[in-house]
């Protein structure tokens, strides 16, 4: 019974001693290959996605009764109202989209929204600053409009009395249409 007893100890003695070889060599091991080279910086993150700098764009021959605002509440909303009363009728404004905080955002969702005819159309397209042209409607795709951080892109807002769906019983009747663009952001 001894014997057997000496013979478990020793066994027990090399495994514990095995064990703590192995730890020993990969402790030596990293020790000697991992190389951590860099630096961090820990601050806070900041969220400021809005709407910025509306302005004019030429081509629209209407004058908002209510011009363009940001809500204070909500600065990637933008709400107006235009008077419309003959086919052709057309209101245009710019807007930039800014992303001033250190996160990307992704664009969720966008709503537009119009009270009035139904001959009334409200587009929104990429105005491209670079070549002073919009994004033909039919192009735009609002799946390529997130913001990298520091990121700016612009938008043409238009809503147009269409010549071709317009009513003839209704025509010369002038209508006060109220409108609203919202962007909603989530972080990337």
């Amino acid at each position: 019974m001894k014997k057997k007893e000496k013979k478990n100890n020793l066994m027990l003695i090399l495994g514990i001693i095995l064990i703590a070889l192995i730890v020993t060599i990969g402790y030596a091991s990293l020790q000697a290959n991992l190389q951590i080279n860099g630096t961090a910086r820990l601050g806070s993150a900041t969220w400021n996605v809005r709407f910025d700098n509306i302005r004019a764009y030429g081509t629209g021959n209407v004058t908002p009764t209510t011009a363009p605002f940001i809500s204070p509440q909500d600065v990637t909303k933008i709400s107006y109202e235009v008077n419309i009363s003959t086919p052709g009728d057309k209101y245009e404004f710019l807007v930039d989209v800014k992303n001033l905080g250190s996160i990307d955002a992704v664009l969720d969702d966008h709503f537009m929204s119009s009270t009035g005819r139904e001959d009334v159309i409200y587009e929104v397209t990429e105005y491209d600053t670079t070549t002073n042209t919009p994004v033909p409607v039919d192009d735009f795709d609002w799946d390529d409009f997130d913001l990298g951080h520091g990121e700016t892109k612009t938008l043409l807002v238009s809503v147009r009395y269409d010549r071709d769906e317009a009513d003839p019983d209704t025509i010369s009747v002038s209508e006060t249409i109220s409108l609203t663009l919202t962007l909603d952001y989530i972080q990337a």
